[in-house]
């Protein structure tokens, strides 16, 4: 756009010239119509996004405005274009600026006394870096950081980076432990629900490649931290994602363990085993984790109101031991040291006898066997596992105890209570 020149020495002197209020008015309202500053405006908001380093600058906090000093600036048309005196307003100071404007339309402004682009006067100004981000938590840097590649507008070229470098985007996005949650503010993703932030879960829904890629990581190197029964049974029904998993950590109540892997209370009652518990059979974990919940005098079930929390520990490990024998179990929670020690030993001896039936699968030519497939041969020599949990007796070693009545009482000592629990009496 072409403007008659008006140079910023003739401005300086014109500066102490009275202005009325009639004018003020006036530049009131054309603010909204002002060509330049809306100009120099953009160029300092551009020069901000250009790095994170500049956008967190607080030096470069600066709005335009018109002086009321300033004279108006015409095209060789005669049309207003702007005026020839800025502010330049930041939290700490305001600062007048002499603009010219070239036949090209470039706009300067008068500094160290000759006309510079804009963005060579901010070049000039000093790193201030915003406290907020230098002091506040990583929410808020992260808040601050998505905020400037929001406002810019760049495409990152992900997908052209090393698949190793990827890999470790992905675990730090996802942290160490994924918390399945079944409430409304739960964020939906690969068939789950996970309690995390939404633009976390929007990764695995970016497209089907960085999808697929981002659910390998999330499934061999996260622990699944499952604390609701529904859930347990939702992950274990996706048979795709299950066989991808490896470190999972089951934190149930004591009545969504034995719902979960099934439980006869003598002839009084039984609960049938999930249908989808035997996708653990399916699975090659690397880490499979039982915690075992807190005694309690009010639970979700009267079965377990007061309970003595050895013997319902006792029945949650033998009701697991025909899903979970082979994987590597660890027992943590409310437990008995001795019963924590028998059970972990006796997995110990399953996975090295799993560990012998790899070898002579192998020394016969048979290739690698599975963990489905040793469980098939369990299932022919010992008759499968039935429903309820409980098929074919207790084994030897068992830690489940027979009782009287239902629920059982507590006679320990001290009592299964939280505040007198001691794991070694």
């Amino acid at each position: 756009m072409q403007k008659a020149q008006q140079t910023g020495d003739q401005e300086s002197e014109q500066k102490t010239q009275p202005v009325s209020l009639q004018h003020r008015h006036f530049i009131a309202r054309r603010r909204d119509g002002d060509h330049v500053g809306k100009k120099i405006q953009r160029q300092i908001d551009r020069y901000r996004t250009e790095t994170l380093d500049q956008s967190l600058n607080t030096s470069l906090d600066i709005t335009v405005r018109p002086s009321d000093q300033a004279r108006p600036l015409s095209d060789l048309s005669g049309k207003q274009i702007g005026w020839s005196i800025y502010y330049f307003e930041h939290w700490l100071y305001q600062k007048p600026m002499a603009v010219q404007v070239g036949v090209d339309d470039e706009v300067t402004i008068l500094h160290l006394g000759r006309y510079v682009p804009v963005t060579d006067y901010l070049r000039c100004l000093p790193q201030v870096t915003n406290t907020t981000f230098e002091n506040g938590d990583s929410s808020r840097k992260h808040e601050l950081q998505w905020q400037w590649w929001k406002t810019n507008s760049k495409i990152f070229p992900f997908e052209k980076l090393p698949s190793e470098v990827r890999d470790r985007i992905f675990g730090f996005t996802f942290g160490a432990v994924i918390e399945p949650y079944p409430t409304h503010r739960a964020r939906r993703g690969a068939g789950t629900m996970f309690k995390r932030e939404k633009h976390v879960i929007n990764l695995l829904l970016l497209n089907k490649e960085l999808g697929n890629a981002a659910s390998k990581i999330l499934f061999l190197y996260k622990t699944f931290y499952v604390a609701h029964l529904p859930i347990a049974n939702r992950l274990l029904r996706n048979f795709s994602q299950g066989s991808n998993l490896r470190h999972l950590e089951l934190a149930l109540s004591h009545n969504g363990f034995l719902k979960l892997f099934g439980w006869k209370f003598g002839d009084v009652h039984t609960f049938t085993a999930s249908r989808f518990v035997g996708a653990l059979h399916t699975m090659e974990l690397h880490r499979l984790a039982i915690d075992i919940a807190p005694p309690s005098l009010t639970t979700e079930s009267p079965w377990f109101d007061g309970v003595c929390q050895k013997i319902v520990a006792g029945w949650i490990l033998e009701a697991a031991w025909p899903w979970v024998r082979g994987h590597p179990v660890e027992v943590t929670g409310y437990v008995k040291s001795f019963q924590k020690q028998a059970f972990e030993a006796r997995a110990v001896a399953e996975r090295q006898q799993i560990e012998n039936w790899k070898v002579c699968g192998r020394e016969l030519g048979l290739g690698e066997g599975t963990m489905q497939e040793y469980y098939e041969e369990l299932d022919e020599e010992e008759g499968g596992v039935s429903l309820d949990g409980a098929g074919g007796g207790k084994p030897n070693g068992s830690l489940a105890v027979d009782v009287p009545s239902y629920p059982p009482n507590c006679y320990c000592l001290p009592l299964c209570t939280v505040g007198t629990w001691d794991a070694d009496a």
